[in-house]
């Protein structure tokens, strides 16, 4: 909607510009991830589009995308848990890190957990370029697209609850940045 009333960025540098919600990892020489969440937590199953710009000087290692069912923890900051669904696009050239990967990833207190891989296919992403995304949540069933394509589809045998529904930027060893639509 261009603006940010209902979100809350707990970690990173977040800002509405043009009617899209700028996110930038700014920490080089280290891993950084920055989240920017909504403050309403009651979402399941659902749908979520956005469209994605990779920022030509965030390569060479970033991805980023959309994260849901993210759970509250009092004792995080702002009350953000590090247990969520993500679904990640990997700009990283192939020559930096092979394959790239674009699909879902499951943390629970931030530590990655196992998906049953149904359906996957690859995508070669560029900075400058916008993307459609869209994830499909329904119960432990996940569908990710990329330009309505069909990314990843995983199984969860053990479904999170509901959530909130943010961004995430993750990058290594330089600054990254993204535009969501």
């Amino acid at each position: 909607d261009g603006q940010d009333d209902g979100w809350t960025a707990p970690l990173g540098i977040w800002t509405v510009e043009g009617g899209a919600y700028h996110g930038s990892a700014r920490g080089a020489g280290a891993s950084r991830e920055e989240f920017a969440v909504t403050t309403v937590d009651h979402f399941q199953d659902l749908v979520y589009e956005t469209t994605i710009t990779i920022h030509p000087r965030a390569i060479p290692t970033i991805n980023l995308g959309p994260i849901f069912r993210v759970q509250a923890a009092p004792e995080a900051p702002a009350g953000i848990g590090r247990t969520f669904y993500g679904f990640a696009l990997d700009a990283t050239p192939p020559d930096v890190r092979t394959p790239q990967f674009t699909g879902f990833t499951k943390q629970v207190d931030g530590r990655p957990q196992p998906l049953t891989v149904v359906r996957s296919s690859s995508v070669a992403l560029e900075g400058g370029r916008e993307y459609a995304v869209r994830v499909e949540a329904t119960s432990g069933t996940l569908r990710g697209f990329v330009d309505g394509a069909l990314v990843q589809e995983v199984v969860d045998a053990a479904p999170l609850g509901p959530g909130r529904v943010g961004l995430r930027i993750q990058t290594e060893e330089a600054p990254g940045a993204g535009t969501f639509g």
